[in-house]
């Protein structure tokens, strides 16, 4: 049923009622109870069709396409490449030892590199198994004795070690001792034995010479003459005893023997401060496997240390230029 046409009826019956109420009033009860059910169920109907289902609101619905919209066009950040940096092949002693002359061999004389050191008071550096390297060949840093003791000829060698102001010298000479591995850092002492062996490099002429108030008594005056014209380093020799006719002089003799020689010398002043050098000898003893060419062709030498990495590098020899 309409529901206009409900109302109208609806009005009709309450007008008759109030026109007569007392006539109509039992009949209005059980009538006026279909009607108000039938109207409470129109009502009903009525409100549901007119509710529309809940949606969402377009201006929200539009925000959130557009949201996701945003999200899918943000660009992603592009992965960064990983980055593995190639090994240096330059040794942390770089910079620490370096070339600083190379002599090449020559018909008179046999192959000289020097070394010379930049490092701190207290810094040392091994250089044992270093290699130097030329297209020619290669060889090995060996090791040495920081002292040349004479009373103990036979000890062993120790790895060569570099100190502050070292200057270290590498002939391809045999060693004057005749021994393989005897290189020595000098002392104050060793110009004595100059007069004895063959060092093609040159010893420090240093050796502390007897002052006039250190004679003991028992040294007599022809004595302290003879002494006194011996130079540095310089040993007494049987023309000069015999010059001063000191052979039959015990105490002379005895004085001589004890100072004026390299185990004197040694003895006396071992436990000096300054008593080591700043140097490094060494002999390689190997003339006859040069690493350098007889030419002056163009060359480089390359010092690597016991990793393989880059110390130092020296050119030499004259480049072949063509036009």
């Amino acid at each position: 049923m309409n529901t206009e046409v409900l109302l109208f009826i609806i009005v009709i019956i309450l007008a008759s009622a109030f026109l007569w109420g007392g006539i109509w009033g039992p009949v209005w009860g059980p009538v006026w109870g279909v009607i108000s059910k039938g109207l409470s169920s129109s009502q009903a109907t009525v409100s549901q069709k007119s509710i529309p289902a809940s949606s969402p609101s377009p201006t929200v619905s539009s925000q959130t396409t557009q949201a996701k919209k945003n999200i899918q066009q943000v660009p992603k950040k592009p992965a960064v490449p990983v980055v593995i940096k190639p090994k240096s092949d330059i040794s942390p002693y770089s910079g620490k030892i370096k070339i600083s002359y190379i002599r090449t061999q020559t018909l008179n004389y046999s192959s000289l590199i020097t070394l010379t050191t930049n490092l701190q008071k207290e810094e040392k550096i091994d250089i044992t198994d270093w290699e130097f390297k030329t297209k020619k060949g290669s060889f090995l840093i060996p090791k040495g004795l920081e002292r040349i003791n004479p009373l103990y000829p036979t000890l062993s060698s120790q790895n060569i070690i570099a100190k502050q102001s070292d200057i270290i010298y590498i002939s391809s000479d045999p060693s004057p001792f005749l021994q393989k591995d005897k290189n020595f850092r000098p002392n104050k002492c060793m110009g004595y034995l100059s007069g004895s062996r063959i060092f093609t490099i040159p010893l420090p002429q240093t050796c502390p010479r007897p002052q006039a108030d250190q004679f003991p008594s028992y040294v007599n005056y022809w004595c302290k003459e003879y002494i006194n014209t011996l130079g540095y380093c310089q040993a007494p020799t049987s023309e000069g005893m015999a010059k001063y006719e000191l052979f039959k002089d015990d105490n002379c003799l005895s004085y001589l023997n004890s100072n004026l020689n390299y185990n004197g010398c040694f003895s006396n002043y071992q436990k000096d401060q300054d008593f080591s050098n700043n140097q490094w000898h060494i002999y390689l003893d190997r003339r006859d496997k040069e690493i350098f060419p007889w030419t002056n062709e163009f060359d480089t030498l390359y010092l690597r240390d016991k990793n393989g990495l880059l110390v130092d590098k020296y050119d030499f020899g004259q480049r072949v230029c063509c036009d």
